[in-house]
């Protein structure tokens, strides 16, 4: 599939590029990768800690980056059950806005948009 960007100042002024999919997990597949974990809670969050459903027994680490793709929080691997989870976050460093938090395992990786409120 192929698309063009074009400067509204100058017409002739485009970019091209082409898009590609294959059977890796690249790109934003990740974001909607639902099999490891279905959805964050509390969203708004006041930065203190991140509930979650999870579907089987995994071995998991967080990372939070901001909305530039700075990396701002990570947590070591810790095995978590089936069910509901409680992951302590200190956010106190974080601003208000759009964060994502990158959930990743052995069995694959799953991105979710978490929104900082206080």
């Amino acid at each position: 599939m192929g698309y063009k960007i074009f400067n509204i100042n100058n017409p002739n002024d485009t970019l091209a590029f082409k898009v590609e999919y294959n059977t890796f997990d690249v790109g934003f597949k990740n974001i909607e990768n639902k099999a490891l974990v279905s959805e964050l809670y509390p969203n708004p969050n006041n930065g203190s800690s991140i509930l979650f459903d999870l579907n089987r027994d995994e071995d998991l680490k967080f990372q939070v980056y901001n909305s530039l793709g700075t990396l701002v929080y990570s947590s070591n691997t810790q095995k978590y059950n089936a069910g509901k989870n409680k992951l302590g976050l200190d956010g106190s460093a974080l601003n208000n806005g759009i964060y994502f938090v990158s959930i990743i395992s052995n069995s694959g990786k799953a991105t979710k948009r978490l929104i900082i409120n206080r």
